[in-house]
């Protein structure tokens, strides 16, 4: 089954894309497990450690919510020395 890019197909509708994802990515694991059933067994800690590493590249990441905080007035009391300063120009 070939791959199915939804962002140039305006034709399937919102559920219908959902549906296919669904099955797709169905399809895709049990051909991973076929794939994974072929590996020697020694050979699986290697192939644990670059799923472990995709896993944590791709999927791990986490989106920073919330506002950061300003930092106005963070120098605040502080003292600058002029040389520095001027050296840093």
């Amino acid at each position: 089954m070939d791959y199915i890019d939804f962002n140039k197909s305006s034709t399937y509708h919102k559920e219908e894309q959902e549906k296919i994802k669904e099955i797709m990515a169905s399809k895709y694991k049990e051909k991973i497990t076929k794939e994974i059933d072929d590996i020697p067994e020694e050979m699986i800690p290697k192939i644990y450690k670059l799923v472990h590493l995709l896993t944590k590249e791709f999927i791990d990441k986490k989106k920073h919510t919330g506002k950061r905080g300003s930092l106005k007035g963070i120098g605040k009391g502080s003292i600058i020395d002029d040389k520095l300063y001027n050296d840093a120009k």
